[in-house]
């Protein structure tokens, strides 16, 4: 079952939002939850459906802009399974979406 994204869910978490990319399609929900929350309190965490295949992208909405500030950077970037992962803050644009 895919998660929808509702034209709610910034209003409900906050600007705090990373995006993050290029996640191996096996990883399991928790093992994101982890590697993500070594940078800072997590409020909330959506993952694509894992489906085997692709690779997939999370949002995950951070308590503090510190939390997100500490995810973004170059040094903090976090590997699963040999494959480096994108993080980048959520533009407005897609938070306009």
């Amino acid at each position: 079952m895919a998660k929808v994204i509702s034209a709610d869910t910034f209003k409900n978490f906050g600007d705090n939002c990373a995006i993050c990319g290029k996640i191996p399609s096996n990883i399991k929900y928790d093992k994101i939850q982890n590697v993500f929350s070594k940078f800072g309190e997590i409020q909330c965490l959506l993952l694509e459906d894992e489906n085997g295949k692709e690779v997939r992208q999370a949002l995950v909405f951070y308590t503090t802009r510190d939390g997100l500030l500490n995810a973004t950077k170059r040094e903090n970037a976090w590997q699963l399974q040999s494959i480096s992962g994108i993080v980048e803050k959520c533009s407005q644009k897609m938070k306009d979406l």
